[in-house]
């Protein structure tokens, strides 16, 4: 199959969508690194959450659905981010404001959710018996149940 094989529509989707993700990539290749740095943390700790379940007898489909949907649900806050961050651009350039800034909530939003699973996938190592430092497993600890330090 090639991208113009098929009917008219088809072809004409599929163009409309080779479009989009180029201009996509181009608009974001400089903060392409945070975002595949999220895909592989999200990536990493869906697959140690799925081994920390096995291996506890815990596993279920239906968390593991659970927790695709969520991690799906962090991509799509990601692009809310970096769609406010076009939508101020627009309305600056609208009101004729000079505007030099970069996307702030788009990456604001990558990397708080990349550090969130980043703990995550150490959270998830330590349970399947990766043996952690016991400040790492306090400070875990301290994070997991929300007590000040």
């Amino acid at each position: 199959m090639t991208l113009l094989s098929g009917g008219p529509r088809e072809a004409a989707g599929r163009l409309t969508l080779a479009a989009l993700l180029a201009l996509v990539l181009a608009e974001f290749r400089y903060y392409a690194p945070m975002l595949l740095l999220l895909v592989l943390s999200i990536l990493a700790d869906y697959l140690t959450g799925v081994a920390k379940s096995f291996l506890a007898g815990r596993a279920e489909s239906g968390i593991g659905l659970r927790g695709l949907v969520k991690k799906l649900c962090y991509l799509l806050a990601v692009c809310a981010g970096f769609f406010t961050d076009l939508l101020i651009a627009l309305m600056g350039q609208t009101l004729g404001l000079q505007m030099s800034a970069r996307p702030l909530f788009g990456l604001l939003v990558t990397v708080l959710l990349t550090l969130n699973e980043l703990l995550s996938i150490v959270e998830n190592l330590g349970e399947i018996g990766l043996p952690l430092p016991a400040a790492l497993k306090q400070a875990l600890l301290r994070l997991r149940d929300g007590e000040p330090e």
